[in-house]
């Protein structure tokens, strides 16, 4: 294919080209020259800069394999944490209606990362979280964590984190130490499915075990509160009434005839086979 930058000839013979032309000729012949130079670097450069990237992916693979066997004997084990809140709003389960939602429990949950390895676990709602963060320093009020508004204000929300960074994960670190001196590696760890209540349980024993709660037993108010099984579902907007419902456990039967009516193939499926797996046991 012709290059079109390419002057092959100016004029009729080159004794008729000034002088000022040819010189001209002469510096754009360098220029196209040294373009054609660079180009050519640059698909080598390219080629040797797609095997270093092949080759360091290979040596990250390796790299992560060998951390995960050397983890349990570091003297320190330093995982990180992403700590998130949830503003979702869902639809109401407990009535049968597309259109009622609640208000959303804005739920949190704890990502730890050690060696590439991550999983999302489930902590708990917002509220039920603040109450336990609350109970544990003693104030049975609730007048502090539980009366914040993280979904409203980034200082509420810091505070909450800074809060569950301090309680809850150490106690992560704890389990993976535990979890290590019985095994070779981490990877098992992620990799056992963590049950919804694992980490509010936690919180609940904490709380158990302090020195507040045989004195907050005592008072009938807050024990009731504790012991709530009411939901808010959704707030009347002109009377400002609010609907409470009872909250019952839905077995995996109920769970399978719900998202068969909402035309959810492969969750009504995951449910059914749950309830095949339970009955061939």
């Amino acid at each position: 294919m012709e290059d079109k930058w390419r002057i092959n000839k100016i004029g009729d013979g080159w004794i008729s080209i000034p002088k000022e032309v040819f010189e001209k000729k002469k510096e754009y012949e360098k220029l196209y020259n040294k373009i054609k130079t660079r180009e050519k670097w640059i698909l080598d450069y390219t080629k040797k800069i797609h095997d270093i990237k092949k080759e360091l992916r290979g040596l990250k693979v390796k790299r992560t394999k060998n951390h995960h066997q050397m983890v349990k004997y570091h003297k320190k084990l330093t995982p990180s944490f992403t700590i998130s809140l949830s503003k979702t709003k869902k639809l109401n389960r407990y009535l049968n209606s597309d259109s009622v939602k609640t208000r959303g429990n804005h739920s949190w949950t704890i990502t730890p990362n050690i060696g590439g390895w991550r999983e999302q676990i489930y902590l708990g709602s917002n509220k039920e979280l603040t109450m336990f963060l609350d109970l544990i320093e003693g104030k049975d009020n609730l007048d502090n964590y539980y009366e914040m508004y993280p979904h409203e204000f980034p200082p509420h929300l810091d505070k909450i984190k800074n809060r569950i960074n301090e309680i809850i994960c150490p106690l992560i670190v704890s389990d993976m130490k535990r979890w290590l001196k019985k095994n070779e590696t981490i990877d098992g760890w992620f990799e056992q499915g963590f049950k919804k209540g694992y980490l509010m349980n936690k919180l609940k024993r904490i709380y158990k075990n302090s020195v507040y709660y045989e004195v907050h037993q005592k008072n009938p108010e807050l024990s009731k509160i504790v012991k709530s099984r009411f939901t808010v579902i959704q707030p009347n907007e002109k009377t400002g009434s609010t609907i409470y419902v009872e909250k019952k456990r839905w077995t995996d039967k109920r769970w399978e005839e719900y998202y068969k009516d909402k035309g959810d193939k492969v969750l009504e499926k995951k449910f059914r086979d749950k309830q095949k797996k339970r009955n061939n046991k």
